[in-house]
């Protein structure tokens, strides 16, 4: 029901406003753009007054799931942080070269996670306080939102990464660590397969145009 949702909502998106008002503006007459009917209204205001609720569930859908994804990148930076304070106090001169490198590559897992949910909260916040115009609709809204969810996606998995190298460095038992690598596994898989519906959408939104495959008249 979740996905067919999502799916339902960026087809929805997509077909009734960023494509449709590009659309629009190619089949009207370039003389006629600017001419203004009996109300004094040009094309563009008539179009953007009959969308105007349109435009506001789209916002309203786009700020929601920004808002989402702001608080699990703002989680996800707090855990990091946390995470690199606790290897910092954790140093030992005298450690093994095994155990120098598994802290290296925890280090390394740990700043790119840290990097990647900082530019997800960074591009959620863009488009929280974004005015919403509806040229920011069609192009760096969505593009903003497609690279915030993907670095989002990068963050979980270093995030994942680190807690798979502590739990390596914290016990010597292979079953509880192969136990530990096939359920961070499941969040990583499962991800992608719950939103690439809602993806395909999007990116169709702006790499595809309808002109392909329709006439309007």
């Amino acid at each position: 029901m979740g996905k067919y949702f999502f799916r339902t909502t960026a087809r929805t998106l997509k077909d009734d406003f960023y494509n449709l008002i590009l659309e629009v503006r190619k089949i009207v007459i370039p003389a006629f753009r600017n001419k203004m009917n009996s109300k004094h209204q040009t094309p563009q205001d008539l179009f953007t007054k009959e969308h105007s609720q349109l435009m506001k569930e789209s916002e309203k859908w786009m700020k929601k799931n920004a808002n989402i994804c702001l608080l699990v990148a703002t989680i996800i930076v707090t855990i990091i942080f946390q995470a690199n304070s606790d290897i910092s106090n954790d140093q030992k001169p005298n450690s093994s070269p095994s155990s120098s490198i598994l802290k290296d590559f925890l280090s390394i897992s740990n700043i790119i996670a840290m990097s990647s949910s900082s530019i997800a909260i960074m591009l959620n916040l863009f488009i929280i306080i974004s005015r919403f115009s509806e040229d920011d609709l069609f192009l760096p809204l969505l593009l903003a939102f497609i690279i915030g969810i993907l670095s989002l996606y990068v963050s979980v998995i270093f995030m994942m990464t680190s807690f798979c190298l502590t739990t390596f460095m914290a016990t010597e038992s292979l079953a509880i660590i192969i136990c530990a690598i096939e359920l961070e596994l499941l969040p990583i898989i499962l991800f992608p397969y719950l939103v690439r519906p809602i993806f395909i959408d999007l990116i169709d939104s702006i790499c595809c145009s309808q002109s392909k495959y329709f006439v309007l008249y």
